[in-house]
């Protein structure tokens, strides 16, 4: 079983079991999909969508979406099928691909999601400090990147100059307000 960092809201950050799956393959057939926590394509969902919410019933589902999925665009079909996912992920193509982050901002200030986000993909501990402030609050990291290195980097700067998904600024001692 693999590991992420899992870094919820108001807590630190720390290294878990993975329990979720990607079922990757567009072309699967609803009964193959694994069994437990497994997370689907945005695309395989819309066509899929029936069939996947009497598989909620009985599994929990997760989407994730791609850097093709327009999420605005979307917003009415994403807005209906939000409540009945455990887990939301954004799969990083490739680490100097920014529009993961766009992304998450959007999902979680305009669409208010308030489980759990999951960057996947190329996904690099540079930057996760980025990651955690526009929403997301776990990361698997590409596999030549270090858990505990992370770890690291996500307390690396206590003090806080801006506000953020995650936090307020921070009130400096000595500073007039």
């Amino acid at each position: 079983m693999s590991k992420y960092i899992d870094y919820p809201k108001n807590s630190s950050p720390k290294i878990s079991h993975n329990s979720w799956v990607i079922a990757k393959d567009e072309n699967l057939a609803i009964e193959l999909l694994p069994e437990g926590h497994v997370i689907v394509s945005f695309s395989y969902w819309k066509e899929h969508q029936a069939a996947l919410q009497a598989k909620i019933e009985r599994q929990e589902l997760g989407v994730f979406f791609t850097v093709n999925d327009d999420i605005s665009q979307e917003s009415d079909v994403i807005q209906s099928a939000m409540s009945s996912w455990g887990l939301i992920a954004i799969e990083f193509p490739i680490f100097r691909d920014g529009r993961g982050f766009s992304t998450a901002a959007i999902l979680r200030e305009q669409f208010h999601w308030e489980k759990e986000l999951r960057a996947v993909g190329d996904v690099l501990i540079d930057q996760l400090v980025q990651m955690a402030r526009v929403g997301f609050d776990s990361f698997v990291l590409r596999e030549d990147q270090s858990l505990e290195i992370g770890l690291i980097q996500l307390k690396r700067f206590p003090v806080k100059m801006q506000n953020d998904w995650r936090s307020q600024r921070t009130i400096l001692r000595g500073a007039a307000a």
